[in-house]
């Protein structure tokens, strides 16, 4: 499945593509992202209209009303121990993991976590969990991490010492992470955060990094320039 840019969903297949749409039961045809819970369901993470968990043919939406911080969801994803993250515009909003049989032990159904709470900014625009089970939350004003207890553990600002904003992208590369910003790209040593230049050309404006992906053969990094 991808999702798109007011066309909704479009599911391949292997022979054909189909459509989803509002009309289908979608809650936005704007899709930023898709997940899969340990249950199977899916979850389709939308701009203006929240979330829509699809389990099998049933559909259910949250939204502000359920519980959901915001109604435009930037980011989402599955950590570990199962529990689903997902970064708004106003903050995170956290389900704990369900057993089987569907019972909950969390009420309400979202734990919600703003800038009250120590995050960089409320606008979250990337969720990556790391190899020690550490889940940073890209903001656009820099990373806020959180350990698996959902607290706040290190907060890193672009006032302070990341320098970057809108954080596209983040992954673990050489024993470093790697962040994909509006302003370049970033690295971590584990201490400290610098800016790692691309261009031959120093005087040029570093391009925004979109995407990340570590291989055995290096970082491939997708950028606006190529």
């Amino acid at each position: 499945r991808s999702g798109s840019d007011g066309k909704g969903l479009h599911m391949f297949t292997g022979e054909a593509f189909v459509n989803y749409s509002q009309k289908d039961g979608l809650s936005s045809d704007f899709v930023m992202n898709i997940l899969q819970d340990h249950k199977r369901n899916l979850w389709f993470s939308t701009y203006g209209g929240g979330l829509t968990k699809l389990n099998g043919a049933e559909k259910t939406i949250f939204q502000f009303d359920q519980g959901l911080s915001n109604n435009t969801v930037w980011s989402s994803l599955k950590d570990q121990s199962g529990n689903l993250w997902f970064g708004t515009s106003y903050g995170l909003s956290i389900r704990k993991k369900c057993k089987i049989d569907g019972t909950c032990t969390q009420e309400p159904d979202f734990i919600i976590m703003t800038t009250d709470h120590g995050l960089t900014s409320n606008k979250i625009t990337f969720l990556y969990e790391s190899k020690e089970g550490l889940i940073w939350a890209g903001t656009s004003k820099g990373v806020t991490v959180f350990n698996n207890r959902f607290e706040v553990i290190q907060t890193h600002s672009s006032q302070d010492d990341f320098p970057g904003v809108n954080v596209r992208a983040i992954a673990e590369y050489d024993d470093h992470l790697w962040f994909g910003t509006q302003t370049g790209l970033v690295k971590y040593d584990g201490s400290s955060f610098s800016s790692v230049n691309m261009l031959q050309n120093e005087m040029e404006e570093a391009p925004t990094t979109y995407s990340l992906l570590p291989t055995s053969n290096g970082l491939w990094i997708g950028t606006n320039s190529g």
